[in-house]
């Protein structure tokens, strides 16, 4: 399944295939959320003296991510609140960021396409059941001056093993480009991604995340911040795997966590791709899907399982570049 985002996509796919197979293609699914943050009064004079004390406190008080320390107080954690907490502080709405976000549903669809009216913003989604992979996916995250736009890709695919007790590897590769710029001295562009395998975990139909990720057989991440070699505007190509065992009637659960941040005139164009692959240790991905061959064999589905493809799309961004 190939999912392409340029601003927000939420697809969920939920299938049930053959088990007669060495591996059995079980359920999969998969979400994007989006969050576009305008907060144009971060930028006024005075702001940062009049709020830093105040977000501070609310730190203290209820966490949510913002320090509890006046002096460590950034732009970006005023963006965060001034669109999100500061409406609860003040009487009226004069200075308050906004939010924005957009979601179209469909269903009963393979392939799917969303594109916005003026064009900039499309969707595209494909599913591919000739391979144990995660969907590959393409998006772009791009933020004007003083907003701070963010999108989290969750995907989850089952899967019940049937052969010979072996080690099976999976491996995600990244191919990304990020402004590398700084807003008040933090970075204007961030991109993670965590892998993992796992038994047991739990997920309703429609959610973005699982409420319980049960028990981890492996896992792996990667992120942007501690990557010391990343340079502005240029191709960025990174991967990371796991290795787990599994056994004749298993069933593991792989996830792919991806998240990406641009603030204030940042970006992170992911419309290359995050593509993942699941082998059998010690062979070769041609070797290792002969052995999967015949495991994704669709069938019927009767309700309440379907397919269902939601799409989350943000109007208002542009795909950008940092100009240099």
């Amino acid at each position: 399944m190939k999912l392409w985002n340029i601003l927000g996509a939420s697809a969920s796919l939920f299938l049930l295939v053959s088990t007669s197979a060495q591996a059995a293609f079980v359920t999969t699914q998969t979400g994007v959320n989006v969050t576009q943050r305008s907060c144009s009064a971060v930028g006024e004079p005075g702001y940062m003296s009049q709020w830093a004390p105040v977000i501070a406190q609310f730190g203290r008080d209820y966490g949510r991510g913002m320090p509890s320390n006046e002096a460590d107080v950034t732009a970006e954690h005023a963006c965060i609140f001034n669109t999100q907490w500061q409406q609860y502080f003040q009487e009226g709405e004069e200075g308050l960021g906004s939010r924005m976000t957009q979601q179209v549903v469909s269903t009963n669809e393979l392939q799917a396409f969303l594109q916005n009216a003026d064009g900039d913003i499309w969707l595209s989604a494909e599913l591919d059941d000739s391979a144990l992979t995660l969907p590959e996916a393409h998006f772009v995250v791009a933020a004007d001056a003083f907003e701070r736009n963010s999108a989290n890709l969750f995907s989850y695919q089952e899967y019940e093993w049937s052969g010979e007790a072996t080690t099976l590897t999976f491996t995600a590769d990244i191919h990304f480009l990020m402004s590398n710029g700084l807003w008040d001295g933090a970075n204007d562009s961030a991109y993670s991604l965590l892998i993992g395998a796992y038994q047991g975990l739990e997920i309703a139909a429609e959610a973005l995340f699982p409420s319980n990720f049960g028990t981890a057989l492996a896992s792996a991440s990667y992120s942007s911040r501690n990557d010391a070699d990343i340079a502005a505007d240029a191709d960025t190509y990174r991967n990371i795997s796991i290795s787990f065992d599994v056994e004749n009637g298993d069933r593991f659960g792989l996830t792919a966590l991806s998240q990406a941040f641009a603030l204030n005139g940042g970006y992170v164009d992911f419309a290359n791709s995050l593509y993942t692959q699941l082998s059998v240790e010690g062979l070769s991905d041609q070797d290792s899907q002969q052995v999967f061959s015949g495991a994704l064999q669709r069938v019927t589905v009767p309700e309440p399982s379907v397919l269902s493809l939601f799409g989350l799309a943000l109007a208002g961004l542009f795909i950008r570049r940092r100009r240099a």
